[in-house]
């Protein structure tokens, strides 16, 4: 098994693991759900822990990055997937232990600050992507159908998440955030030094 492999059990494990302790429903697991964007908000945050913002933000794309080339991933599960990573490397910021920033994953699902629905929710992932998929740069996985509204709720009108309501998400920062959890932006100098301390050729995987 691989090192990366190696990493990538031990976060699901452990993800898995918290998730059934707050009871999230084990069927959205293997698709878009609460399971899932609980599962990438903690990962994420996690590994910020014990690795730092720049690692975990490596490893998240290049987990993208396998799902869209192992596993016909579709572009709006990838962009929730980069959205609740995101997320999660914020969340770990003063975190004491793992129990700690499993308890702020689950607040940040129960509070709407991850996305659960990506066919529902209008929010989408703009912040940096530090290893491009081939697939960021065609349209066929792109969901281009209309947002539909949540089963018994009235039409949109301009929220930004149709699902979940316009709210304006604060971290454990203390800061709001916009609706997008960009991270703090890095220069190319910095990218390609990340890039390379991490053995991936310059201009991503390909």
């Amino acid at each position: 098994m691989s090192g990366f492999d190696a990493l990538y059990k031990r976060y699901l494990d452990e993800a898995n693991a918290y998730a059934a302790k707050f009871g999230l429903d084990p069927t959205t697991a293997s698709r878009d759900g609460h399971w899932d964007a609980f599962r990438h908000a903690y990962a994420s945050a996690a590994m910020t822990k014990e690795y730092g913002r720049p690692a975990a933000h490596l490893f998240g794309d290049a987990n993208e990055v396998r799902g869209d080339l192992f596993h016909d991933q579709k572009s709006f599960s990838k962009h929730m997937d980069r959205w609740n990573n995101a997320v999660g490397r914020r969340l770990a910021e003063g975190a004491a232990d793992k129990d700690e920033i499993a308890r702020r994953a689950y607040d940040a699902l129960r509070n709407g600050d991850l996305i659960i629905d990506p066919v529902q929710d209008g929010r989408y992932y703009t912040g940096p992507t530090l290893l491009p998929s081939p697939y960021d740069y065609d349209r066929n996985h792109i969901y281009e159908g209309p947002l539909p509204p949540p089963p018994g709720a009235p039409a949109a009108t301009g929220s930004p998440s149709p699902t979940l309501g316009s709210t304006s998400p604060t971290y454990y920062s203390g800061q709001a955030d916009p609706p997008s959890p960009e991270d703090h932006p890095l220069s190319q100098e910095e990218i390609e030094r990340i890039r390379q301390s991490n053995g991936v050729p310059k201009g991503g995987l390909f």
